[in-house]
């Protein structure tokens, strides 16, 4: 009985949803830690590239050619780091192209083991707070959509 009980449990483990199978992570592990946003910009330009292709769209596939430069230039200078601290406060700070910015908002660890970063005033996500998951020491953020390969995702600086 006690094998068909584990039996189970594995066969339900493999159909989960990834978010459900991420390694959790306790706030204790978060506090006092700084991490760095990094966004696979060739990942997502070989995306694009191939949908242009896929559309047989001519004008797009020019554009993205002579944009694709500019965009891992301006990605290149710009660093952003996240400080996770006590109370759930979090110091968001950037350095682009020789200057620096700080701002400060909040962030929490859901049930599912998930960080929420929250927007504030100056501080604002894509969508209204951002899930990110940790997997294998790195932060991916959740996207509904998400492939396998990361392009989004937070790495341990410290």
């Amino acid at each position: 009985m006690k094998l068909l009980t584990i039996l189970g449990l594995i066969a339900i483990g493999s159909f989960l949803p990834a978010k459900m199978m991420a390694q959790k992570i306790t706030e204790d592990d978060l506090i006092g830690s700084t991490w760095k946003l990094e966004i696979n910009v060739d990942e997502a330009l070989e995306e694009a590239e191939r949908e242009m292709e896929e559309e047989d769209n001519l004008l797009g596939e020019i554009i993205l050619s002579g944009v694709s430069g500019f965009v891992e230039g301006i990605i290149n200078n710009i660093d952003i780091y996240f400080e996770f601290q006590e109370d759930n406060e979090m110091k968001v700070y950037v350095e682009a192209f020789g200057e620096e910015d700080r701002d400060y908002t909040t962030w929490r660890i859901t049930r599912l083991g998930e960080i929420l970063i929250e927007d504030s005033e100056h501080f604002k996500t894509d969508k209204n707070g951002s899930y990110w998951v940790y997997d294998n020491g790195i932060f991916i953020q959740e996207d509904d959509d998400r492939d396998e390969d990361a392009k989004v995702f937070l790495v341990k600086v410290d």
